[in-house]
């Protein structure tokens, strides 16, 4: 129950969704583990997966097609896409019904119910049943204060840091040089990394102290030389939700299965999750561009021609820096805009428009942190790799200390700026 009081904190009003959310898929996971017809049992969980998807679809979309303006409940694409996998795993047999503690918890569980990362019901419940008597409880909280010290780093040293610079662009999208559109991108690329990989860093370690394992989102994604790869390191969790729960239905739905039905099944599915994000044609257009590049990258592999590794990795970074200006911008013409700036034109290396925008001050505040985390983001090991190799020295113990003492520092020195998936 302190989940649900964490989750509460972060406003009252939260407990009026979560809760019957929380109610409802409990009871109809029961009764889907309890019938013994097919039939009833697809009936019963297109009974469940119904009200969720117009739960979800109805806190996203009525702002944007009533005008109302509704609070978004924190978390709520997550804890409700959580339960839908739960629904699924329980109709496939590869999940048991929780009792309702133990799916209470596992739903509102307070390191990941904000933000993520996604996860299944099978691999967490088991954790809340053991006794936890093998673990060493030291060793665990150690390594997840460094886990966390990591994930706290990333988000208010570099993501924020790199947030001021894309938000004075993405804020005033015009008057731009080709190299400011480029650099404005770049930052908010690499500003939405630190920000979910540090939020998922913190959600490790906290869970980590307490002695339960949770999995890993990120994995060096932008040493990905292919969009394939790409999905396999970003955002893992979604990756995995939507190649399970989105992918392999659609493709089941073909009476072939070929390399075309595939490509069609891929696009549609990245299609949803793009629609997922939220209401705008912004995140229509994401998800569709990487559908279609996954597509286009499957039939690029079956072809057998292969490009220079340089090449295939700056290609795909490109690729994905570009579609993430249609994620940010508020709306397509505002990306567009953007994306025209970026094509090499005759106002090509001025400055002028960031330092009018930015602060002199500033960017020399921020000169340092930018430098450091770009670095970072391309080279060196990830938190994932620290964590696993992670020994408690008086060496660790400093290089803890250090980043939670700069961290405050930064957190001192600026406006917080909230989590970017909290608003999702």
């Amino acid at each position: 129950m302190l989940s649900l009081a964490f989750y509460a904190w972060m406003g009252l009003s939260n407990l009026m969704v979560i809760i019957p959310s929380i109610l409802f898929n409990w009871f109809l996971s029961h009764k889907i583990a309890a019938q013994k017809d097919q039939k009833q049992r697809k009936q019963y969980l297109w009974l469940a997966l119904g009200p969720n998807i117009l739960f979800l679809a109805a806190f996203k979309y009525a702002n944007a097609l009533l005008g109302t303006h509704w609070e978004f409940p924190l978390g709520l694409s997550f804890f409700t896409v959580t339960q839908v996998m739960y629904l699924v795993d329980c109709y496939e047999g590869l999940s048991p019904a929780n009792n309702l503690l133990n799916h209470s918890l596992f739903v509102s569980f307070f390191p990941y119910v904000a933000a993520g990362p996604l996860t299944r019901s099978r691999t967490i419940v088991r954790q809340f049943d053991s006794d936890g008597n093998s673990r060493d409880r030291a060793a665990d909280i150690a390594r997840g204060l460094f886990v966390f010290s990591i994930g706290l780093a990333k988000k208010v040293i570099f993501a924020d840091s790199f947030r001021r610079l894309a938000d004075a662009g993405f804020l005033q999208p015009n008057n731009l040089s080709t190299l400011e559109a480029w650099v404005i991108s770049v930052a908010f690329t690499l500003e939405l990394y630190f920000d979910f990989s540090g939020y998922s860093d913190m959600a490790i370690g906290v869970a980590l102290s307490f002695g339960f394992e949770i999995p890993e989102n990120f994995n060096s994604p932008f040493r990905a030389q292919s969009i394939i790869e790409f999905w396999q390191r970003w955002h893992m969790t979604l990756s995995n939700f939507i190649t399970t729960y989105l992918y392999t239905p659609i493709v089941r739905s073909f009476k072939k299965v070929t390399l075309a039905t595939s490509a069609v099944a891929t696009i549609i599915a990245m299609l949803i999750a793009g629609i997922w994000h939220g209401a705008g044609w912004n995140f229509a257009i994401y998800g569709a561009l990487h559908g279609f590049a996954l597509a286009a990258n499957h039939y690029w592999k079956k072809s057998k021609l292969r490009v220079p590794s340089f090449l295939a990795w700056a290609g795909t970074f490109a690729f994905v820096n570009l579609t993430l200006v249609f994620f940010r911008a508020p709306d397509p013409g505002s990306a567009l805009s953007i994306v025209r700036e970026m094509i090499p034109n005759a106002n090509l290396l001025s400055i002028t428009a960031i330092r009018a925008k930015v602060r002199g001050v500033e960017l020399e505040v921020m000169l340092l942190p930018l430098l450091a985390g770009g670095i970072l983001a391309f080279c060196g090991k990830n938190s994932g790799e620290l964590r696993r190799a992670f020994a408690p020295t008086a060496r660790t113990s400093l290089a803890v200390a250090s980043l939670i003492l700069v961290a405050l520092l930064f957190m001192n020195s600026n406006i917080a700026q909230e989590f970017v998936y909290f608003a999702f």
